[in-house]
């Protein structure tokens, strides 16, 4: 029966996913209609003729229908196929694999930072609260919260690229050329996300794990002599990840493509930029591509972690 439910759960959040990526589909493609310029004078510039024009969007199926030229899209998505790029000439989903990796390798770095730094802070700080440690950490927290990237950005290329010489300050090298140099060049970046990161997911589980220390099994795992280390470890930390389980993946999804700001500061050829590209030149076919690869990481992330859920809280699990 348990496996039952289970699949069935899992077959119906699928098809959310599916309606989900579907729709998202459908209002990108609205969106590259309705925004103002038209890709043939983008591409040809403003002195091309009407003539040209119209052959430009013969050759690239402008000219047909709203609905065929979705139709002709969509289908060529479902075989992994994201079309061309009318500016360079290229496939979309070649770009989209090269530009996905060096931002999901920054994003992935930047999330294990912040969760390295923000997991035992938080437990430590509400194991002490209202102490100077308690007040120290969150007086830091309201700090980085209310820096800009760009500021912690500059700061982190001064120090660390500018004087030390320790770290590059811009520029990106794929793993499979030079892991090692790929690390570096991903770090300051990496620290500039995490260091925002890490101040919210603390401030998130120090509120999760104080509300927790509060429960009634809580009270009665003390009466029986625990210590305060089991207490916390065994019965208070996995109940309190959920609300910041499901921040990790909110902010997992938006990173991928929200990164534009660090990604633009250290000149990391991410789906950013990429993405960012595409709306200046109005390559309308690069970003729906985007788009739809960005929401299709935001719904599997966030699939993931709902699923994740019943293994953080038995309880969750049963009563689905």
């Amino acid at each position: 029966m348990d496996h039952a439910v289970t699949t069935r759960s899992l077959l119906a959040r699928a098809g959310q996913a599916v309606i989900v990526l579907v729709s998202v589909a459908v209002a990108t493609f609205a969106l590259g209609r309705i925004l103002p310029g038209e890709l043939a004078t983008a591409v040809l510039g403003d002195t091309a003729t009407p003539e040209q024009i119209a052959e430009f969007n013969r050759k690239t199926g402008a000219d047909q229908p709203a609905v065929e030229q979705f139709r002709t899209w969509f289908t060529g998505v479902l075989h992994g196929d994201f079309g061309t790029s009318a500016l360079t000439g290229q496939k979309v989903s070649d770009a989209l694999a090269d530009r996905a990796v060096p931002s999901l390798l920054l994003v992935v770095f930047a999330e294990v930072l912040a969760l390295a730094v923000a997991v035992p802070l938080a437990v430590w700080a509400a194991y002490r609260r209202g102490k100077a440690p308690d007040k120290a950490a969150n007086a830091g927290s309201f700090v980085l919260l209310a820096t800009p990237q760009f500021a912690i950005a500059v700061l982190l290329i001064y120090i660390f690229a500018v004087q030390l010489g320790a770290l590059p300050a811009t520029g990106y090298t794929p793993p499979e050329q030079d892991p090692a140099q790929t690390f570096r060049t991903l770090l300051l970046p990496a620290v500039t996300l995490a260091l925002g990161l890490a101040a919210v997911y603390y401030r998130v589980l120090r509120a999760g794990v104080l509300e927790t220390l509060q429960q009634d099994y809580i009270l009665a795992a003390r009466a029986q002599g625990l210590t305060p280390r089991q207490v916390l470890f065994r019965h208070t930390l996995r109940p309190s990840l959920l609300p910041l389980v499901t921040l990790v993946g909110l902010n997992f999804g938006f990173l991928v493509g929200g990164a534009v700001i660090v990604e633009q500061l250290f000149a990391i050829p991410g789906l950013g930029t990429y993405a960012l590209g595409a709306v200046q030149t109005k390559d309308f076919t690069v970003l729906q591509g985007t788009v739809l690869l960005i929401a299709a990481v935001y719904v599997l992330v966030n699939l993931a972690v709902d699923l994740l859920y019943g293994v953080l809280d038995p309880r969750i699990r049963h009563a689905r």
